[in-house]
């Protein structure tokens, strides 16, 4: 778990936060020799030191929110320069990337490679393990939304960081296939922040999520991420983390480790 916060991170610029700092959602598969991303926040510089020297081998995105992609910035000449890293991501997304400066040069000049797939498909990530991205219902104003499945060796995890409901869909049902599962843990309670259009950012809120799960709890490792920094489950030994923890749910903090 390189990051663990909503995109803005923790603290938020000129939001304070009686949260332990964190920086933006993003996870990392790991091998002794080699990385691959599941997106690229805007504080990959500071997530990045702790998994050399492997070599970057690939990025996964969601979608088009800026907390997402603004890290592939730090990939160009300007900064670590890589060299022809796929990039898997639906056709949207690359459409998107494709068509809007920065992020066109880093393609153009072969810094990253663009690699289209589409739900079901299936990305081999070597050594028995795959990923297959699902599209999963999230504001669409620049991009659809994927969630990835990433399965081997006898593990089945989840990253599916950002959603609009868990109403409509069988969510319970897709959740429970994976051992583990990094879900939308954006907001505690709809009243968060004050003064929230949830019709503008229809994230569910935790309190919502503890009872569309409740079932799962103890057959798979359910695990809440991308926190806003109003979040009060931020706060490890708050009333709201502690409810999480006797139900049988988990938080999220940079540097969780989940090991195969």
């Amino acid at each position: 778990m390189l990051g663990s916060a909503q995109d803005g991170g923790i603290p938020q610029v000129g939001s304070p936060s009686p949260a332990a700092p964190r920086t933006a959602s993003s996870i990392a598969l790991v091998w002794e020799d080699r990385v691959v991303l599941v997106d690229a926040s805007i504080d990959l510089r500071y997530q990045w030191p702790p998994l050399r020297p492997r070599r970057l081998a690939g990025i996964l995105l969601t979608h088009g929110h800026v907390g997402h992609y603004a890290g592939l910035v730090h990939l160009g000449k300007e900064a670590a320069a890589v060299h022809d890293v796929p990039v898997w991501a639906s056709p949207r997304m690359l459409t998107f990337l494709d068509t809007n400066e920065p992020w066109r040069s880093l393609f153009t000049a072969r810094h990253l490679v663009d690699r289209v797939v589409d739900a079901g498909d299936e990305v081999v990530l070597g050594e028995g393990w795959r990923a297959v991205p699902r599209r999963v219902p999230h504001r669409a104003e620049f991009t659809d939304t994927f969630a990835w499945s990433i399965v081997g060796d006898g593990l089945r995890l989840l990253y599916l960081p950002d959603v609009d409901t868990w109403s409509g869909w069988d969510a319970a049902g897709f959740v429970g296939e994976h051992d583990v599962a990094l879900v939308d843990g954006t907001f505690w309670s709809d009243d968060e922040p004050p003064g929230r259009d949830r019709a503008a950012v229809p994230h569910p809120s935790i309190v919502e999520s503890l009872e569309v799960f409740a079932e799962l709890a103890g057959r798979c490792r359910i695990v809440f991420t991308h926190l806003n920094h109003t979040n009060p489950v931020g706060v490890p030994e708050g009333p709201e983390a502690t409810t999480v923890r006797d139900l049988g749910f988990e938080v999220a903090y940079d540097g969780m480790e989940f090991v195969a």
